[in-house]
């Protein structure tokens, strides 16, 4: 029979494994969406701003705020509408369905 301590540490070093596999399954999902964003926005299709306007709000205020410092101008800009803009528009349909 294992003692208590021994059961105990077998537990941490299973939980450690653990958390580093999953840690590395995080940081290579991270990788493969970075490439991927870096592809898109080398696609001539994509003007530049913000991807998403409702989760890059706050960066892009103060993204604003810095370069309005760095010319001068010592405010803080106004964040967006009050209104969210939906993230998804829905489908939209063009006659009845099939």
């Amino acid at each position: 029979m294992r003692s208590a301590r021994s059961s105990a540490t077998t537990a941490v070093r299973r939980h450690r494994l653990t958390g580093e596999r999953g840690q590395d399954l995080v940081n290579r999902q991270d990788l493969e969406i970075v490439e991927r964003v870096q592809q898109g926005v080398a696609n001539p299709a994509y003007t530049g701003g913000r991807m998403c306007y409702r989760f890059e709000e706050p960066l892009h205020r103060f993204q604003n705020m810095i370069i309005d410092r760095m010319v001068g101008i010592d405010r803080v800009p106004a964040g967006d509408d009050d209104t969210m803009t939906p993230m998804f528009m829905p489908a939209q349909t063009t006659g009845p369905a099939k």
